[in-house]
């Protein structure tokens, strides 16, 4: 539910705000110092004097180091047990694709046992120091979704659909079940962010296009995870801390770019962007996770004003404040291992998930304290309020094996949990189109079954599933979902008809009816991103669901379309060759769910009929305005179709503006400039795993690797030589002036190239990989293409722009050229880089 103060509160914020985009440069940085459209919340917990002395008395007990250690976070497998004792650390953390011992299938008990081991270290203290007790965190975004047989629930922008506040807490009761089950007390959960932009692949996390709807959401979210703030019942048992995240303004990036620019007001990002938190903080929760984005200019991890004055002060948020993965590092001034701008500005936990940046990070944060940079009471501050969190939640102080005594293996995936989530898929599900009526379908009928999310719980999961993005799961992974084939076979076969699964559409006998379930890839943070040439049109990235269809109709089979989606996407076509169309969002383990909606039982009635509404406006246009939304959208935030109000929906326009050239660019381009990079225009240095650089003016070693740059007569750089010797694995990083598009290049198919000399071939692995920004792009393997290369001559080679792209690469934003990684032995050198079209005898260093 919502508390009084907080409906009263977003009544008065929903009186609508400006679409401009606010350029960061000017805007009037004066009006930081106003703070009176941000609210004062009532907040469920008071402080008592009783715990508030409890954490003067540990204060004064502890040394500077332990201090600055319960400030650190790094994952599992940067620490062991006994360095986290040494180290006198505070939280630990599994990140997308972290298990214990590395082990994907590990058991509950795997997880409880290495949860015990970092409890046991944090509470063996030496004589005089206070025991306090580690904090796991971990993102559970839709159930436990790390953990192999968990409840995967669907995603929030299905929850969004279904729009109930009960039953989200329902959800959240039992994911926090099943956190506590493997030994782990915090959830990163829930997103709070208002999803103003499709292209941001982070659309899924959002619960929606509306403050209103996301509060909602993010408030029952809070209140299911951690129980009632008012009751005993508040972080005991069974239950885990709630953080809301990521604050805030990341919903509303410039062109939904995730880790982007947020280009709006001040009154906007009240207005539009912190319903959830004034929602999800006055039901309690106890820890905010800072945004990858800017405001004015500015990372949220260095926003003084709002994460101290706005959230801290005026808001009163009296819980803690945590980093995103190694944001730090990404702070002018900052690196991962070092960021006293953070710590000031009132980040109060550091996510350092990496040894040595985590050592790093607490000898610099002690120099830094010690300096007067980072004041005493600055630090005092971070601790109370990590201490007061550890407080409130009473059974961190037992070892997590005998927090409870069903606290085991029986409360992942319980048929009781699988059941809530088969109800959340039925009532998140939206029908947008069943013209005849054709739905529900007579289960005794010949259905086929088609398309390349039919029997797939990897794509009906999505991102953070198992691992980071999700993309990399096999069917041992799944080993009690429900695939939305297998639910469609059970229902069918169950009442005596026919049922056939077909990878192309074909048959040997004619179907009835053909459901064809199609959808995207799994995809987490960035790589979702609609970015490059890319739009919010289905078929251009994906042509099969439309050819299927298509043959269908030709054929005169009736067609059900069952769209597997974090987010809307521009699909007439589709629409228009279906005589059915339900939006399935991205359901998780309990496929059945589909089945329950699309057939009727023996009366030729559904049992059940569709209760989801659109949580965001679904496109008309390959590409959104420049704030996200569309002008006249297809279908209206809120639509959804039911069977007990038969509609027929017309026929879709087909002839909107194809955008080739993706969402940023014309589609009719002049001549396209070539880039010859020389002398000033580049600059090379080595770079750490701390994101710590090495600017190489003549030359440079570092740890076995050594770079050395040879210049012409007025001082520009003319060839760079790159030297390897018996290495750990480094990077040598050859660096554009200035942040650079290429994406007029990209749409003119051309190639960054550069001519080669290898003087001593490569002992390990080699990769490459163009640069866009923290966790922008992926690597590109070329120790194969090296091989063949002859020693101690000159070769000619390229990457084309479309290979880099496909590896995940804004080029919207390139800031690196080229990075070559590598370790044990590797000697070359490069000259002449350039972005240009390939010359014809050049070598493709993307070639397999």
């Amino acid at each position: 539910m919502l508390r009084p103060f907080l409906t009263a509160c977003l009544l008065t914020l929903a009186a609508g705000c400006s679409d401009k985009t606010v350029d960061p440069d000017q805007q009037n940085t004066s009006a930081l110092n106003e703070q009176s459209d941000w609210p004062t919340l009532a907040l469920p917990i008071a402080q008592t004097a009783e715990m508030e002395n409890r954490i003067k008395e540990h204060l004064a007990n502890m040394s500077l180091e332990q201090k600055v250690g319960q400030m650190m976070q790094p994952s599992i497998n940067g620490i062991t047990p006994e360095q986290l004792k040494k180290y006198y650390i505070g939280s630990v953390l599994n990140g997308g694709g972290m298990y214990p011992g590395g082990k994907r299938q590990a058991s509950a008990e795997d997880w409880q046992a290495l949860a015990d081991a970092y409890w046991l270290a944090s509470m063996d203290m030496p004589e005089g120091l206070p025991a306090i007790p580690i904090i796991w965190g971990t993102d559970a975004v839709h159930g436990h979704n790390n953990v192999v047989g968990a409840t995967l629930f669907p995603h929030n922008s299905a929850l969004g659909a279904a729009n109930e506040p009960e039953l989200v807490r329902k959800i959240g009761q039992a994911t926090a079940k099943e956190v506590a089950a493997t030994g782990i007390d915090w959830n990163f959960s829930p997103t709070a962010a208002v999803a103003k932009n499709l292209r941001w692949g982070r659309s899924y996390e959002s619960f929606g296009e509306q403050p209103e709807l996301v509060a909602k959401m993010t408030a029952a979210m809070v209140l299911g995870l951690q129980g009632d703030a008012k009751s005993s019942d508040f972080l005991g048992q069974n239950r885990v801390i709630a953080t809301v995240k990521h604050f805030i303004g990341d919903g509303g990036t410039h062109n939904g770019d995730d880790q982007g620019k947020t280009l709006i007001s001040e009154q906007e990002l009240i207005e539009q962007h912190a319903a959830g938190y004034f929602a999800g903080l006055s039901e309690g929760a106890q820890t905010v996770m800072a945004s990858y984005s800017s405001w004015q200019g500015l990372s949220m991890h260095a926003q003084r004003y709002l994460l101290t004055d706005v959230l801290k002060e005026r808001m009163g948020f009296d819980g803690f404040v945590v980093s995103d993965w190694n944001a730090i590092g990404h702070i002018d001034g900052c690196t991962r291992d070092s960021c006293a701008t953070a710590i000031n500005a009132g980040v109060d936990m550091l996510m350092v998930p990496d040894a040595p940046d985590w050592q790093n990070t607490i000898s610099n944060t002690i120099a830094q304290v010690k300096s007067g940079e980072i004041p005493m009471s600055r630090i005092d501050d971070a601790v109370s309020r990590i201490l007061r969190v550890k407080l409130r939640s009473g059974t961190l102080f037992v070892k997590p094996s005998l927090r409870s005594n069903d606290n085991n293996k029986k409360y992942l995936s319980t048929a009781e949990h699988r059941q809530l989530a088969r109800e959340a898929v039925r009532r998140s599900l939206v029908l947008l189109k069943n013209n005849a009526s054709i739905l529900p379908l007579p289960n005794k009928a010949n259905i086929l079954v088609t398309g390349n999310a039919a029997d797939s719980p990897a794509m009906q999961s999505g991102g953070w599933t198992i691992s980071w993005q999700g993309n990399d799961t096999h069917a041992e992974d799944f080993p009690l979902a429900t695939s939305i084939y297998k639910g469609i076979e059970n229902a069918v076969h169950n009442a005596g008809g026919m049922v056939s699964l077909s990878s192309n559409g074909e048959y040997q006998q004619k179907p009835d009816v053909a459901i064809v379930v199609f959808g995207e890839e799994p995809y987490a943070e960035m790589r979702g991103d609609l970015q490059n040439l890319k739009t919010l049109e289905y078929a251009r990235e994906y042509p099969q669901a439309l050819s299927l269809l298509k043959k269908f109709k030709s054929e005169g089979i009736p067609t059900v379309s069952v769209f597997v989606s974090g987010r809307p996407r521009l699909t007439n076509k589709e629409l228009n060759q279906s005589d059915a169309f339900v939006m399935a969002w991205l359901p998780g383990s309990e496929g059945a769910g589909i089945a329950d909606l699309l057939f009727a039982s023996e009366s030729s009635k559904s049992p059940f009929d569709f209760h989801g509404r659109l949580p965001f406006s679904w496109p008309s246009q390959t590409c959104p305005q420049q704030n996200g939304q569309h002008a006249k959208p297809l279908f209206p935030f809120g639509f959804g179709l039911t069977y007990s109000h038969p509609t027929e929906t017309p026929l879709f326009d087909e002839n909107y503006a194809a955008r080739i050239n993706g969402c940023n660019l014309p589609d009719q381009l002049a001549e396209v400039a070539t880039h010859q990079y020389k002398g000033s225009d580049i600059s090379l240095h080595l770079e750490l795993k701390s994101l710590e650089k090495f600017p190489v003016k003549d030359a440079v070693e570092w740890h076995g690797i050594s770079a050395s740059v040879e210049r012409n007569e007025l001082g520009e750089i003319k060839n760079m030589n790159l030297h390897w010797q018996d290495a750990p694995r480094n990077n040598a990083v050859i660096q554009n002036g200035k942040t650079q598009s290429l994406l007029e290049n990209l749409a003119k198919n051309h190639a960054l190239q550069f001519d080669l000399n290898i003087a001593q071939a490569a002992t390990e692995k080699v990769w490459i990989r163009m640069e866009c920004g923290h966790l922008c792009a992926d690597q590109l393997e070329i120790t194969e293409q090296l091989k063949v290369l002859p020693l101690n001559s000159w070769h000619k080679v390229y990457v084309p722009l479309s290979c880099v792209a496909q590896h995940r690469t804004d080029l919207a934003k390139i800031n690196s050229l080229l990075r070559v990684d590598s370790s044990g032995n590797f000697n070359i050198t490069l000259k002449e880089l350039a972005i240009a079209p390939a010359p014809a005898d050049a070598i493709n260093l993307c070639d397999n």
